[in-house]
């Protein structure tokens, strides 16, 4: 269904299929509740495209009330990446001093950008992750300072 919202062929080809796929599974009616944020990409329609499903929508603007991890999350790697991305600018513009800015944005590619997101999300100290989670339940943290890098090759 091509009505010029995306999010409608995710609902009604991926997301009615698998919910009651996993409702089946569990012996359970197919009725079910979706809760998703109020963003354009998110039609008013939606809350009548399937009898089964009711949609309801975050009031606007309160994602950052809900989600208060994307928050400090969000602004601390963002300052840390853009720190990073004029660093390499400034240190490559340093040694070779042939280069010029505008040569080196259009130089910049996607690959260039995703290195500088992975060092910026490293470079996010286990004590700033503390702080994140205390605003959102403090009494479920306790302090991390000791905690050691993160071995990604144990992710599963």
């Amino acid at each position: 269904m091509d009505d010029g919202y995306p999010f409608n062929g995710w609902f009604n080809q991926c997301f009615i299929s698998e919910a009651k796929k996993y409702l089946e599974s569990k012996g359970m009616a197919f009725k079910v509740l979706l809760v998703i944020d109020n963003a354009p990409g998110h039609p008013q329609s939606l809350c009548f495209a399937n009898e089964n499903v009711e949609v309801k929508f975050v009031p606007a603007n309160s994602t950052s009330l809900l989600q208060p991890l994307d928050q400090g999350a969000i602004k601390c790697i963002k300052a840390t990446y853009t720190r990073l991305v004029f660093g390499k600018l400034r240190d490559t513009l340093h040694d070779n001093p042939d280069c010029d800015l505008p040569g080196l944005w259009k130089r910049f590619s996607i690959a260039d950008a995703i290195a500088l997101i992975a060092e910026a999300v490293h470079e996010v100290k286990p004590r700033t992750v503390s702080g994140w989670w205390k605003r959102l339940w403090r009494d479920a943290v306790s302090e991390c300072e000791n905690l050691g890098a993160i071995d990604e090759g144990s992710w599963t």
